[in-house]
């Protein structure tokens, strides 16, 4: 059996060093999705070390940090990288007969950061630049005073900065309303927002993957295009005979087939739900396979265009207090005296006005918040804006252009799902060789893999009295836009 070295380090608020932790078994699984990374880990005799039995306090709190290191040599906390720093998020106690355990749950603090919702309205920005400001919302959200959550990275070697034919990203329009910072990188990745409009109309794209983006090691975030030579494994093939490789579990299958989505469109303009369906015609399977999808940011973005479709503009003659429902405003005839929609522009709030006091220039039975935004307080000056586009589109009109780019997002879904493509499992002896992202020469004779290059779309360590294994989770990517077909 291998060496394996490790060590769990435990620090609590207003501790200035860590604790070393005697551990019985520890599980991290990092994920390519970037949003979520699971960590549990185990320890022995827990009530006796990690707990008061005269008070019955307990050692661990939410918030907690752990530093957990693993490695086949010796570990240096000053210079070596972290397998993982994570949060507490649980702990749990278990009392059995001959022994007592605590187990902690943690949550990994890049998941923490890209949790964080953000308010954004974007116009005429390059992907590149929406996510070189968003990790610079979500950097300002951290608190000085928080000693887990250290600031998330822009290093622009790690974020492509060009399209893979070398020209400029499109500029293009976006406003998401209270959406994590993984859904705005998510949008942005899209093939259809990394092409211009005319691209995507002629099917002559320039991008024909999304983009994938995860956390490093370094807390830099990267954003790449999957055919990036830099996540080549060449030099670190994986022989399914080889010493070291303990199981290969792959197949070759139609991974995410279904011939109709029902799918969700978000809300209308009296907040009802728009739900609808789409079915593949051109399917082949008698049997009928369904997904479900959440498309709610196609209501969220098409409100959003029209409510700053409009040039009218006014301010706030007064300050706004929280819980105010009237809104002075320096010119009230720009607004519709009939009632309307209106958005203010500082913190992006859209509100609801039923009619208008020319007398005291006041918007009144305003209603705040009106899409699940910030019910907050302005200063006067702050812009306003007529929003009559949105205001004079009809309920059904509004639903039924939903309906439509619903239907345009799951037809394109269609498009090569059923392409063969091999996915699964390889558990090797424990490494850090391999990276969430890199694409890994497979040789599996009795499969007919040889070097056949499969992507590391998710990596699981597990350190026990066995040792330490790596389980390595691969899926080779989806044909590019346009070639369909199975392979």
């Amino acid at each position: 059996m291998a060496i394996v070295n490790s060590r769990v380090r435990w620090k609590t608020k207003g501790d200035t060093n860590f604790t070393d932790l005697q551990f019985e078994t520890l599980s991290v699984s990092k994920n390519i999705n970037a949003d979520s990374t699971i960590l549990d880990v185990e320890f022995k005799n827990g009530y006796e070390h990690f707990a008061s039995t005269s008070s019955g306090s307990t050692y661990f709190t939410a918030g907690d940090i752990i530093e957990i290191y693993v490695s086949n040599s010796s570990i240096d906390v000053d210079t070596d990288d972290a397998l993982i720093i994570g949060s507490v998020k649980e702990v749990n106690y278990v009392e059995a007969e001959k022994s007592t355990r605590v187990r902690l749950s943690l949550q990994d603090r890049t998941s923490l950061l890209l949790n964080l919702r953000i308010v954004m309205n974007y116009k005429n920005q390059t992907a590149p630049s929406i996510i070189n400001n968003v990790i610079q919302k979500v950097n300002e959200s951290v608190n000085p005073d928080d000693f887990l959550l250290e600031p998330i990275g822009y290093n622009t070697a790690k974020i492509d900065q060009i399209r893979p034919d070398g020209s400029q990203f499109p500029q293009r329009d976006l406003t998401l309303i209270w959406k994590t910072a993984y859904e705005w990188i998510k949008q942005v990745s899209q093939v259809e927002f990394l092409n211009t409009d005319d691209e995507n109309a002629n099917q002559n794209l320039v991008v024909t993957k999304p983009f994938f983006f995860y956390v490093n090691k370094e807390n830099d975030l990267v954003w790449h295009n999957r055919q990036d030579s830099v996540y080549d494994q060449d030099s670190n093939p994986i022989y399914a005979n080889q010493e070291g490789v303990y199981e290969v579990n792959l197949k070759k299958s139609t991974f995410g087939t279904f011939n109709m989505i029902i799918y969700n469109a978000g809300t209308d303009k009296n907040g009802s739900g728009i739900w609808w369906y789409n079915y593949d015609t051109n399917s082949k399977d008698t049997e009928l396979r369904i997904s479900v999808q959440s498309f709610v940011d196609i209501a969220d973005g098409y409100r959003n265009d029209l409510l700053v479709a409009d040039n009218l503009k006014s301010t706030t003659s007064h300050s706004i207090t929280v819980e105010a429902n009237t809104i002075p405003v320096t010119n009230i005839n720009i607004f519709g005296s009939g009632g309307g929609y209106a958005l203010v522009e500082q913190q992006e709030e859209y509100i609801y006005y039923t009619t208008t006091d020319t007398n005291t220039s006041t918007l009144t039975g305003v209603q705040r918040a009106k899409f699940n935004t910030p019910n907050s307080s302005h200063s006067s000056g702050v812009l306003i804006h007529v929003a009559d586009s949105y205001g004079d589109m009809t309920n059904d009109d509004f639903r039924d252009w939903c309906k439509d780019e619903g239907k345009r997002r799951s037809d394109a879904m269609f498009q090569g799902i059923a392409s063969l493509r091999w996915k699964g499992t390889i558990k090797v002896r424990g490494t850090n060789t391999y990276q969430v992202g890199d694409q890994v020469p497979i040789h599996a004779i009795n499969l007919g893999l040889t070097g056949q290059k499969l992507r590391v779309t998710s990596i699981s360590d597990t350190v026990d009295a066995n040792g330490w294994n790596t389980t390595l989770q691969f899926e080779e990517d989806p044909p590019e836009q346009g070639e369909g077909g199975a392979t």
